[in-house]
């Protein structure tokens, strides 16, 4: 279950509720915080649950935004999505801040695809709030993860950091480069299997060169790039990067940098069990000159790449080094060695538990799309059913389709369409057989041509 950035209430006036004209059924609450709220709820009609994101509404939506986000989810895969220009990229003002917010995440969810970013599958409106409709990701957000766990074996917390550089990779390569501008451990999911998801796009921008004030809205200082909260600078890829170096550090070293300290390019000591590879990697990383930082996230993967394997070299020596020890120690001890070692010395932590038969594993993009698919499908269907029930007339009781007589109107219009057909299929045929017979008599004359040479031969 996706753990909130606050304590999560007990008790919600959404839950046990249907949504959206009871197309969703409410049952729990994920996540709690002060501008929006994330619901899991199951579709009535498909029995899929999905995480449905609330926030305040304070303007409509602009036409252009509803048309884009209607076309989205009618599409069945990104491959039929059309050529947008780079103007048609940016997002439009809705005249809210809110409102704005939830329409730039509807917008890059619609627009981006990658296995480690939640599909959108529907939005709405209901009671003064909007609503996003994403993929239920089982498991924890990491800040809930580091609070039980950190400080994390170094492996693992690269294993973690090369997932995230992947997905900013992602983002930074496309036209023009998206920067996600709020890395942190709250706005990633960590789920049973490992893997990691990004989540919360509100904050996500386009980057345009020039653009001094996409760093308004940001929240205090933690994880954000000094040029993000000082107004010296314009926020990039690099910014995002930092945000990565910053959070490495705590999950090896399991404290935050305090803001003050990122201020600073000294080095910084996380412990002693530290190599002086990664050490000079956290450092570079997070540098408060953007210049003396990471350039791009592909370099910084390859580094990622680089230390990962000095690491399970160095985690490798430890075993053997323990291994000794044993040996040394009590002979009789070998019978599974690997069971007197810490799980802190085989670089990974102890397996998390099991996910329940109640938590679902969250599908391949492929699978999103076909869900996508069946769940615009039902909605249709949905609204085609309320809309023959509008038209029925309030006292006429409803009677069965297979006794209700057609209209004298209808069912001439029918019979002229099947007279229509028939004479059609009438026609083609006529007109195939006329086409066989020249073709014989073409061939006839063929043949009779060549007997004739034949026969005139000596």
């Amino acid at each position: 279950m996706l753990q909130g950035k606050s304590v999560i209430p007990q008790q919600d006036a959404l839950l046990g509720c249907t949504l959206h004209d009871g197309e969703y059924l409410v049952r729990r609450v994920l996540e709690y915080g002060n501008e929006c709220k994330t619901y899991m709820g199951i579709h009535t009609t498909l029995h899929i649950p999905f995480a449905l994101k609330q926030s305040r509404a304070d303007s409509p939506l602009p036409e252009t935004v509803i048309a884009e986000l209607d076309a989205a989810l009618r599409e069945r895969s990104p491959a039929q999505q059309c050529e947008r220009t780079a103007r048609e990229l940016y997002f439009p003002s809705s005249g809210g801040e809110l409102t704005d917010r939830f329409l730039r995440e509807a917008l890059l969810l619609t627009r981006l695809h990658h296995a480690a970013i939640p599909t959108l599958y529907d939005y709405f409106f209901e009671d003064g709030y909007w609503y996003l409709v994403t993929d239920y990701i089982p498991g924890t957000t990491l800040s809930a993860y580091l609070r039980h766990h950190a400080p994390l074996p170094p492996l693992e917390a690269l294993h973690y950091a090369m997932q995230l550089c992947d997905v900013l990779d992602y983002l930074h390569r496309q036209e023009p480069p998206i920067i996600f501008r709020d890395l942190q451990p709250s706005n990633i999911v960590l789920t049973p299997g490992g893997t990691l998801m990004l989540v919360n796009f509100g904050m996500a921008r386009y980057f345009k060169k020039g653009q001094y004030s996409d760093t308004q809205d940001l929240r205090v200082p933690g994880y954000v790039a000094p040029e993000q909260y000082q107004g010296e600078g314009q926020s990039d890829g690099r910014s995002d990067l930092f945000s990565l170096g910053v959070l490495l550090h705590e999950m090896i070293g399991g404290e935050r940098l305090s803001p003050a300290s990122l201020l600073l390019d000294a080095p910084r000591q996380i412990h002693a069990d530290i190599s002086v590879a990664l050490q000079a990697f956290i450092n570079l990383a997070t540098r408060s000159q953007p210049m003396y930082r990471f350039q791009n996230a592909q370099t910084l993967y390859l580094a990622l790449d680089r230390i990962s394997t000095l690491e399970e070299r160095r985690a490798y020596q430890r075993y053997v080094q323990k291994l000794r020890q044993i040996e040394q120690k009590d002979a009789e001890q070998m019978a599974f060695p690997m069971a007197s070692i810490p799980a802190t010395e085989q670089g990974w932590k102890e397996p998390q538990e099991e996910a329940s038969d109640e938590e679902p594993v969250l599908p391949g993009l492929e699978e999103r799309y076909l869900r996508r698919e069946s769940l615009y499908l039902a909605r249709v269907e949905r609204r085609g059913q309320r809309r023959v029930s509008a038209q029925l007339p309030a006292n006429e009781p409803a009677q069965k389709p297979e006794t209700k007589e057609p209209e004298p109107e209808r069912r001439l219009s029918t019979d002229s369409l099947l007279l229509r057909r028939i004479g059609h299929t009438q026609h083609n045929m006529r007109t195939l057989l006329l086409l066989c017979f020249v073709l014989t008599i073409m061939l006839t004359c063929i043949l009779l041509v060549v007997f004739l040479s034949l026969q005139g031969q000596p």
